[in-house]
């Protein structure tokens, strides 16, 4: 969600509520130790502020933080960034509703070494905005939107070692660009639609020690 004007809160769903009446319905949800709360108005779910801050604080002493299926949207991710602690080096974000402006903001983060974004909305876009990110060791990407043009982008990367695309629409134009980049060792590109060419570009990189390739529309 996002600050409107100073007492009034608009939620991910675009209703706008009094920051006072819109705390004092998602207090009287937590205390029923609902996952999540809901908008008044059409009952989506929501992750409130207070909650994300309540969740960062438990992983205070911590090197990761885990924020896997919390309905969390683009605003939600601008909230986790402005308090996350520097210590945080592992940042799970899977089962979410993050797009590319989430992605954006995420890739100017210059302490996280692992990054996981499976099950997003992220497009080519958002793996634009990622692959400047020189810093992140591990990306996984499984399950969004990205195709061979996002894969180029994430080629050109000279810090990752490690690369999960499965399950986006990557073919062999993307499959041979990735097949160029002398320091990953670990890629997944399982569930694709890459062919021999793109099988056979990998192959020759000598650097990668894990490649999954299974399921792919091979000719």
């Amino acid at each position: 969600m996002s600050n409107i004007k100073n007492d009034c809160q608009r939620l991910v769903c675009t209703h706008t509520f009094h920051n006072s009446c819109i705390e004092e319905w998602f207090e009287s949800q937590l205390q029923k130790k609902l996952p999540n709360p809901t908008c008044p108005e059409c009952r989506t779910f929501i992750t409130s502020k207070k909650r994300i801050q309540k969740i960062v604080k438990n992983y205070t002493r911590s090197i990761s933080l885990c924020l896997m299926c919390e309905y969390l949207l683009d605003d939600s991710v601008e909230i986790i960034m402005s308090i996350i602690n520097k210590s945080i080096h592992v940042l799970n974000l899977g089962y979410n509703e993050i797009g590319d402006n989430g992605a954006e903001v995420l890739a100017k983060n210059t302490t996280l070494l692992l990054l996981v974004l499976e099950s997003n909305q992220i497009t080519d876009i958002g793996a634009i905005y990622l692959s400047k990110n020189t810093v992140l060791l591990t990306l996984n990407l499984q399950d969004n939107h990205i195709t061979d043009v996002g894969a180029e982008a994430l080629a050109k990367n000279t810090g990752l070692l490690s690369l999960n695309l499965q399950s986006n629409q990557i073919t062999n134009a993307g499959a041979e660009a990735l097949a160029k980049n002398t320091n990953l060792s670990t890629l997944n590109l399982r569930n694709n639609m890459i062919g021999d060419s793109g099988a056979e570009a990998l192959a020759k990189n000598t650097k990668l020690v894990d490649l999954d390739l299974s399921n792919q529309r091979f000719a």
